[in-house]
């Protein structure tokens, strides 16, 4: 995702774009299939480890930054937002009490959508990164073709927790 964020939204290439929509397709699809669980399985999901509860918010995040900054690039935008709500209502819905990891999880992405849904209706979809990408564009002018785009990391984690700050 970073990558992408240097190039901006209007300077993807054809195979870039192809390949965000894929990645956050296939993202999507991974929350569609937690939200299809039987109430059998859904109720012992439960009781799964937290790297179970952090892999369905990773995927939920990618596809709310992903949105946030291409959101004219990305097929399906509403159905996948619609998907990322479904799983932090689940998520809330998992969790024992306010402190358990889940809630925690659930309250992010809610906040992360409602920062996406803010931007987006103001029509400035992409826009909080603007000023970092100019001036990254300014000191760093990346060429990036099929091969450097294939080698480089797709997103940067930071991204996903920035209220997070390395001690």
């Amino acid at each position: 995702m970073q990558n992408l964020k240097l190039v901006g939204a209007s300077g993807l290439s054809r195979f870039q774009q192809d390949a965000l929509n894929k990645s956050v397709a296939a993202a999507a699809n991974f929350c569609r299939f937690t939200l299809e669980l039987g109430p059998a399985i859904r109720d012992a999901a439960r009781y799964m480890a937290d790297f179970g509860f952090v892999m369905m918010s990773f995927a939920c995040l990618f596809i709310i930054q992903a949105c946030e900054n291409f959101y004219s690039r990305i097929d399906g935008v509403a159905e996948y937002i619609s998907d990322v709500e479904g799983v932090a209502q689940m998520l809330k819905e998992f969790a024992i009490n306010l402190n358990h990891g889940p809630n925690f999880q659930a309250r992010t992405i809610t906040a992360k959508l409602q920062r996406m849904n803010e931007v987006v209706a103001g029509g400035g979809a992409g826009e909080i990164m603007n000023g970092i990408e100019d001036e990254m564009h300014q000191q760093f002018r990346p060429v990036v073709g099929e091969e450097d785009f294939m080698n480089d990391p797709l997103w940067h984690l930071l991204d996903f927790f920035p209220e997070i700050h390395a001690a």
